[in-house]
């Protein structure tokens, strides 16, 4: 019976299982739902990052080629016209001409007329000397006179630039090794190590090329305080390099290039970083197993010396070992390579910042989902639980009635065997009304049949033996009457 009970209760559980499965089926479904959304969404919000930040670096950058182009323009424009001073070219014919003749009044009165010239513009710092070159490379006339009368430093370091003027062409020469000391009292000094040139051809009445002018320019001033310009954010920077990868503006990070050894203390980056890969991130710690000229230059210094204009907003090392973002071009008309970088964890904080405060808001719903399921589900489980239990009381309370009537059933099925037994033949005494059982023993049938269940005997009197009782009992009465009144009466 109880495994009968039991069976009945497996539907109940088995559709309490179903129903809490569905429901959180129902549940996980929502979750994936919402999850994919929202995976979806940060992608979508990173993207955009991304690529937003492309498009500002990409509009740093070539409005930084713009301003430098401008500027190269302008001071072409004054070199050339600056070469083309009557006095200068008198006084670089007379250099000239004094060269073979011996000829050192003339010479003296020719450099001191250049000199002249430009003695205003580098007292007042705006040029850091001047050069006046012969054909053949040897400088002839300067402001300084350690650096007079040897191979000019255009020369040995540029040559391809210096040909490119003596046939014709007035042009800017990127910043290269400086030859001397520049003075810390007249201009603002870069360490005596980098210095650059606006060179125009000297030409003669005849128009033939008869020497080069050279201007003395400090990198430091407006060449890289152009790129400066470019900066962006806390972490960004836009910077030039040469054709070997090497870094010829200032770097924002000369701080930083000295802490890691880059850099000698007090120093500066230019013309001492080559834009290379070191493998990690060198503000971390981290110790490239190459030296500097061994590695190999990163991924956007690779595309840009190669002549190629491109943009990475994946993520890429610099020169630090820092991932950042950037966009590069190689610029003909400069003779340089330009790129706009920044850290790639200043462009995406803010998606960062975002991604965590909608995290949490999901991780927080969801397990307020949970927390609502598990209640619903608890809340179910203890009501199937009562129901149950009264369920089972029922059954108890059921199989009690059943098992009471199963007993009063099968004693009424022997109450009726019984009757049909008093129903047979029984053998009855014809004079003293005693039967005879079935062992044979001869009893009074008050006696046979109050042995039998549920049967008792009480005595009445039926009104046929009442009137006869009642008129021997009347005879009697009489008769004992009659017999008084005549003893009474003699």
């Amino acid at each position: 019976m109880n495994s009968t009970l039991s069976t009945h209760r497996l539907p109940a559980k088995t559709r309490l299982l179903s129903s809490n499965l569905l429901f959180l089926s129902l549940v996980v479904g929502f979750v994936i739902i919402v999850l994919s959304l929202v995976a979806y969404a940060l992608n979508r919000i990173e993207s955009q990052t991304r690529q937003s930040n492309g498009e500002a670096l990409e509009t740093v950058l070539y409005t930084t080629e713009a301003a430098l182009e401008l500027w190269q323009d302008q001071l072409i424009t004054y070199v050339s016209e600056a070469a083309q001073n009557p006095q200068l070219v008198q006084s670089t014919i007379e250099l000239l001409d004094s060269r073979g003749n011996q000829a050192l009044d003339l010479a003296n009165s020719a450099l001191g007329t250049i000199r002249s010239l430009y003695q205003f513009q580098f007292e007042r710092n705006l040029i850091q000397g001047i050069f006046v070159i012969s054909p053949d490379a040897i400088s002839i006339a300067s402001m300084r006179e350690e650096n007079m009368g040897s191979r000019n430093i255009i020369a040995i370091q540029r040559p391809d630039l210096f040909g490119e003027v003596f046939e014709g062409r007035s042009l800017i020469v990127p910043p290269i090794r400086t030859d001397v000391e520049i003075d810390n009292n007249r201009v603002r000094n870069i360490d005596g190590e980098a210095t650059m040139f606006a060179i125009s051809p000297i030409r003669d009445t005849e128009d033939v090329i008869i020497a080069a002018l050279a201007v003395r320019l400090d990198p430091g001033e407006d060449f890289t305080r152009i790129t400066q310009l470019g900066r962006i954010g806390e972490s960004g920077e836009t910077y030039a390099f040469d054709r070997t990868g090497l870094l010829i503006t200032e770097s924002r990070f000369d701080d930083q290039l000295e802490s890691i050894g880059r850099i000698t203390p007090g120093g500066r980056g230019i013309l001492a970083i080559r834009i290379a890969d070191p493998g990690g991130n060198l503000i971390e710690n981290y110790q490239s197993p190459l030296a500097q000229d061994e590695l190999p230059l990163t991924v956007m210094a690779a595309s840009a010396t190669s002549g190629n204009a491109g943009s990475n907003v994946e993520g890429y090392r610099d020169y630090r070992g820092v991932e950042v973002f950037g966009v590069w071009l190689w610029s003909d008309e400069l003779g340089i390579g330009l790129t706009t970088e920044i850290d790639s964890d200043e462009v995406l904080a803010p998606y960062y910042r975002t991604r965590t405060v909608i995290i949490w808001l999901v991780s927080a719903t969801i397990s307020l989902m949970m927390l609502v399921f598990f209640t619903i589900v608890r809340h179910r489980y203890l009501r199937e639980q009562d129901m149950l239990a009264y369920q089972s009381e029922l059954e108890g309370e059921v199989q009690e009635r059943t098992e009471e009537l199963i007993t009063r059933n099968r004693d009424l099925e022997q109450a009726l065997v019984e009757i049909d037994t008093l129903g047979g033949l029984l053998p009855i005494c014809a004079s003293c009304k005693n039967i005879r059982d079935d062992k044979g023993y001869w009893e009074q049938i008050e006696s046979y049949i109050s042995k039998r269940p549920n049967t008792t005997f009480s005595h009445g009197i039926c009104p046929s033996c009442k009137e006869d009782f009642y008129q021997e009992l009347k005879s009697d009465t009489d008769k004992k009457t009659s017999n008084h009144s005549d003893r009474t009466n003699p």
